[in-house]
């Protein structure tokens, strides 16, 4: 028996693709013919009709050649790449077997299971996945028609849903009313999404709940954040030629630093001030997962002799990082993907509703549903 083996074949345009496609078709019929393996029962998935239209032709191509002229120099050559792409030894029982199979394809063209991703989808939807779901498809489209668009808009826009998703608009700044359009039918497009955090919302909302995690997080925060000015500070203090106040920090940063000051004894505590204020923290929510560190390495750290005290200002900062991103997931994350989730699933609903009701699905709500 056959061992089944996965393959990874990675090439650019023009770089025989289809005629490696073409050989690996015919390598499965010869390879399992003694299984019983079947032309049709060979699926065949490619992006575009050029596509699935080139491979049905070079394969149909490939066998007429090996059935009907094998000794013509295009079918020798087939021969000598199936033994030495695949191990396949084409031996004159194969061949009586391919001529069989070759015109059993050509009489029933129809079961040659070559095709787009989303035809296939699409006749599982019909044939399986409806029925099972008590659907009746009309018509499957590529994308949703105006009617139902403006549709789906204007209940956006009732009072009560307009309420649910007003903060989310202000927030993401879209600058044109298309945005927001967009906004609204990427959500329908890419519902799968949705299916997937709703399968994690109970633990989610569970985490939410758990203040004294949330609380030492921040905590944990500030304590590795003060550490590391302090060591900031003290070291630079340290140095024989100490750095302007201005200079420790990156351009970028200059947040972290009194506006007008120059006094270097004043950094630590300053940065500890702020950082108790937690919309200051929040207002900064980008600036603190910066990969590269927010001081500047050729005033404070300059010279291998500063190694070890770099690594350990290196480590305050990570372990801070690591602290806040827990923050701000417990807090912001989560509490913007519960928003999010309800925006979801009031247009969803309608947009269901106006699935069953038109039975007009598009390719992503068969792709979702298959």
């Amino acid at each position: 028996m056959q061992t089944l083996v996965n393959k990874v074949i990675r090439a650019s345009a023009g770089t025989g693709k289809t005629y490696r496609l073409s050989l690996e078709y015919i390598g499965l019929l010869l390879q399992y013919r003694q299984l019983g393996l079947a032309y049709n029962e060979i699926l065949v998935i490619t992006f575009t009709r050029k596509a699935t239209a080139e491979i049905r032709n070079r394969i149909f191509q490939h066998l007429q050649l090996l059935c009907e002229n094998p000794s013509g120099e295009e079918a020798k050559k087939l021969e000598y790449n199936l033994k030495d792409c695949l191990g396949v030894r084409l031996r004159e029982e194969d061949r009586d077997y391919l001529r069989q199979v070759y015109h059993d394809m050509l009489m029933n063209k129809n079961r040659v299971e070559i095709s787009t991703i989303d035809a296939f989808t699409n006749k599982i939807f019909v044939n399986i996945i409806a029925p099972f779901l008590g659907l009746e498809p009309r018509a499957i489209k590529k994308a949703m028609d105006a009617a139902s668009i403006n549709e789906l808009n204007a209940h956006a826009l009732v009072p009560e849903n307009l309420a649910i998703i007003k903060s989310m608009f202000m927030r993401t700044k879209k600058r044109s009313v298309e945005d927001y359009a967009e906004y609204i039918h990427s959500i329908i497009r890419d519902r799968w999404i949705f299916h997937f955090l709703d399968q994690y919302a109970g633990g989610h909302d569970h985490l939410m709940q758990q203040t004294e995690i949330i609380d030492r997080r921040l905590q944990n925060f500030r304590a590795h954040f003060s550490r590391l000015a302090d060591l900031l500070q003290a070291h630079a203090l340290q140095k024989e030629k100490i750095p302007p106040l201005e200079g420790i920090v990156k351009k970028d940063y200059s947040f972290l630093i009194r506006e007008g000051s120059d006094d270097l004894n004043s950094f630590s505590t300053y940065i500890k001030g702020k950082i108790a204020d937690l919309d200051f923290i929040i207002s900064h929510v980008d600036d603190w997962f910066a990969d590269e560190p927010f001081w500047n390495k050729i005033s404070i750290f300059n010279g291998k002799k500063y190694d070890s005290v770099r690594s350990e200002a290196l480590e305050a900062l990570r372990t801070a990082q690591s602290e806040i991103a827990e923050y701000f997931y417990l807090t912001l994350f989560l509490a913007e993907e519960r928003e999010l989730r309800r925006i979801a699933d009031m247009l969803l609903e309608k947009y269901d509703q106006l699935t069953l009701r038109d039975k007009v699905f598009t390719h992503s709500d068969i792709t979702y549903a298959t």
